[in-house]
């Protein structure tokens, strides 16, 4: 999982730079598009081709229109922000999918996980800087990813109950290339060798980063991984130093360390459902799709 992170986060640093030159559409469509080709590694695995019939077409297009919206807004936030605010700021997606799967797939949320839902939007807050730029366009594009993507996570919660995680990935994936694809046309801008490379690698780094998620899932519980996300603030924070000589200051640090809490103590409970439920239900089969 640190791996994945590490690598998530030198994609954005890489997409940081190519979005001050190239449409959003256009980052959107390589990082979704080449991001296919690590997932043929884990399709195989899972079946092959023929792996890919499924039943819940519909919902996958919704899912793939909406992180369309969501990564665009993954991108502009990366452009307009620095580089550990932007990433703070995506970690609201936890407090937002809480929210979502209380309202929409009625799971019980105790006052315990709403009490820490509200302390991480008191930290998204603080981030924002509450100020009369509290609107500031570069927090919108960050919380509309983080919006977003609770949803698409939401969804993909509901598919891997019949769908191999693998295949909610190549979905999602396909579905958002061929949507960014269809303005490539009217917003495109031809790329020169090297930055076509550097497009390339935000598709080829992205489904590496989803190879090391699936392989982190498969050898550890997720109590174990999942709080290993957060490494990604470390390496924003020390990239955004390296190549912009970014230095948060503390109203990150302050915002970040009350998103990073409530975000842990979320899992915490989570994970303790999870075991609760286990011990109540000995013998049910375990999950061998990733979360």
């Amino acid at each position: 999982m640190c791996l994945a992170m590490l690598t998530f986060v030198t994609v954005n640093t890489i997409a940081k730079d190519v979005v001050a030159v190239y449409p959003l559409t256009q980052v959107t469509f390589f990082r979704t598009f080449f991001s296919l080709f690590p997932c043929l590694v884990l399709l195989r695995q899972a079946g092959g081709v023929s792996a890919l019939k499924t039943q819940h077409l519909p919902r996958y297009i919704l899912i793939g229109s909406v992180g369309t919206v969501a990564l665009i807004g993954l991108f502009g936030s990366l452009r307009l922000l620095p580089l550990a605010d932007a990433v703070c700021l995506h970690f609201s997606e936890t407090l937002f999918l809480t929210a979502f799967c209380a309202w929409f797939l009625k799971e019980k949320a105790g006052s315990l996980r709403w009490s820490a839902v509200l302390v991480g939007f008191a930290g998204v807050l603080v981030v924002m800087r509450p100020t009369g730029d509290i609107l500031n366009l570069g927090a919108i594009y960050a919380l509309t990813f983080a919006l977003g993507d609770a949803f698409v996570m939401m969804n993909a919660r509901i598919l891997t109950r019949t769908d191999h995680s693998v295949i909610v990935v190549t979905y999602f994936s396909a579905v958002v290339s061929v949507l960014t694809g269809l303005t490539l046309p009217f917003y495109w801008q031809m790329p020169g060798m090297m930055d076509l490379l550097l497009l390339i690698f935000l598709g080829l780094g992205g489904g590496l980063g989803q190879l090391f998620v699936t392989f982190a899932y498969r050898h550890a519980p997720a109590a174990t991984v999942a709080p290993m996300i957060y490494t990604a603030l470390l390496w924003a924070v020390l990239f955004g130093y390296i190549f912009w000589g970014e230095i948060p200051d503390l109203t990150l640090i302050l915002g970040g360390a009350l998103i990073v809490s409530s975000g842990l103590f979320i899992i915490y409970r989570e994970t303790r459902k999870q075991v609760e439920v286990t011990v109540q239900a000995p013998g049910m089969p375990h999950e061998k799709n990733n979360p």
